[in-house]
């Protein structure tokens, strides 16, 4: 049986290939909105964090502001 989190992780990496290939493509607004997308499901996808601190899409303050709303979302 596979579990939910196995699902969680699934939808962040393909939310995070959705953004890696926006931004390939120019489209940094909708890259962006991918790898938000991507830290919604999984809060840990260093990656997404990362691509959205790296390219300036994010000031590193934001970050952070998003990283602790989704953590308490999750525990809520």
């Amino acid at each position: 049986m596979i579990s939910n989190v196995f699902f969680i992780k699934l939808r962040a990496s393909i939310c995070l290939l959705r953004g890696k290939v926006a931004e390939v493509l120019g489209s940094l607004q909708q890259a962006m909105k991918f790898y938000e997308e991507a830290l919604r499901f999984d809060v840990f996808c260093a990656e997404a964090y990362e691509k959205l601190i790296k390219k300036h899409m994010y000031t590193p303050e934001e970050g952070i502001d998003l990283l602790i709303y989704n953590r308490i979302r999750i525990d809520l």
